[in-house]
């Protein structure tokens, strides 16, 4: 949501100048499991790219080896493009492992 707040100032064209008084935006957070352990985080980004904006990606790794747990999240900041993406991409093998996409469960 967008939240315009009109400019002091003299309307100039026909539009008075406004400024943005504050801007909130609601990314949709994705999850992605069934990993194969060797998938990176740019892979998953170039998967998401073609559906939109991607903002982030990350694969949770374990603290301790290093390694991948075998899933992670993709947060896209349009709902239209990351709900084509998550039914584009659920279901799709990546080193052969075929990995589940769905909307993640908001933190409480």
């Amino acid at each position: 949501m967008i939240e315009y707040t009109p400019f002091p100032g003299q309307r100039r064209g026909g539009q008075y100048p406004i400024y943005i008084k504050s801007v909130t935006l609601v990314y949709m957070n994705i999850l992605i499991t069934d990993l194969s352990r060797i998938t990176k985080e740019d892979e998953l980004t170039k998967l998401f790219i073609p559906y939109g904006t991607v903002s982030s990606t990350t694969i949770v790794m374990d603290k301790i080896t290093g390694k991948s747990k075998g899933f992670g999240f993709v947060e896209m900041p349009i709902e239209k493009e990351a709900l084509l993406a998550i039914s584009k991409l659920n279901k799709t093998k990546v080193h052969d492992k075929t990995m589940s996409v769905k909307k993640a469960k908001d933190k409480e």
